[in-house]
């Protein structure tokens, strides 16, 4: 991925983004993913941080599930099961895209301040931000080489990752979803790869910021910042950190900020203590 192409207002980055679009194989939405710093790899929290345990956090999660109203099936359900977690801020094997640009924009610049120390937020805000641009469609069909005339083969592409959360092998998951689907075929090599998604489990932060999903395999080492991908398939620009804050400024002049990508009172919160109230240009 080339990383020369460096976005510095609302404007250039909506040319670049129409540039993609102009591909005559474009046919789709893309997807896209704000990070605020260019050193973090391109792959969810749960799998960057050596001190989660993926397995012990969802069995921890289910324990507690039922208080909140997630009753159903943790095994056959257990994409909805993530999707909870994820809405809940917790590390998953899911890694959040989104089919809007802007707010991927937004998310490139945003630091919340949220940092342990103000040493680290320091550090953080002087940072470039990235932002990518990912054809899940090409990638699905040239990389994946999934075949989407097999019957239910996206559900089950999706649940085979999904129960490897749960620590199973390959061989498990194909003897657990052959009782659910006729002639499953796992590719163990394909596997080993995130595959795309659009979540059917909508909440309102979801919706609000149009989000997406790439969810892990067995390889969860794998970073797509350094996986050979093929031509036309993801691409990046920077965001240098001294053009962040001109960028919210302008997202803001189109009502693109914390409580829209936040719809709720903790987006409230964070707006009001940003720019002093909901309705504030500066």
């Amino acid at each position: 991925m080339s990383n020369k192409k460096e976005i510095t207002s609302v404007g250039k980055y909506i040319d670049w983004v129409n540039s993609h679009y102009k591909d005559k194989a474009s046919k789709k939405h893309l997807f896209f993913r704000g990070q605020t710093n260019i050193d973090y790899e391109l792959r969810p929290s749960v799998l960057r941080n050596n001190k989660l345990n993926e397995k012990e956090i969802l069995l921890d999660f289910c324990n507690y599930a039922d208080t909140l109203d997630i009753s159903y099936d943790k095994i056959y359900q257990i994409d909805r099961l993530l999707c909870e977690m994820q809405h809940y801020e917790l590390p998953t094997r899911m890694l959040d895209w989104t089919v809007s640009p802007l707010i991927a924009l937004f998310f490139s610049c945003y630091n919340d301040n949220s940092c342990p120390s103000k040493a680290n937020c320091d550090m953080q805000e002087k940072k470039d931000g990235v932002i990518y641009i990912f054809d899940p469609w090409r990638y699905s069909k040239e990389f994946l080489k999934i075949e989407p005339s097999i019957p239910n083969n996206h559900q089950i592409q999706i649940l085979a990752r999904a129960l490897m959360a749960y620590g199973w092998s390959i061989d498990k998951i194909v003897e657990y979803l052959s009782k659910k689907y006729i002639d499953i075929k796992a590719d163990s090599w394909g596997l080993q790869y995130p595959y795309p998604t659009v979540s059917p489990f909508s909440n309102d932060r979801k919706i609000h910021q149009r989000g997406t999903f790439l969810i892990w395999g067995k390889d969860t080492k794998c970073d797509l910042k350094t996986v050979d991908l093929g031509t036309r398939t993801i691409f990046k620009c920077i965001v240098p950190h001294e053009n962040k804050q001109t960028i919210l400024n302008e997202l803001n002049n189109l009502y693109i900020n914390e409580y829209t990508v936040y719809p709720d009172f903790q987006g409230m919160q964070k707006l009001v203590r940003s720019r002093y109230g909901l309705f504030n240009i500066k």
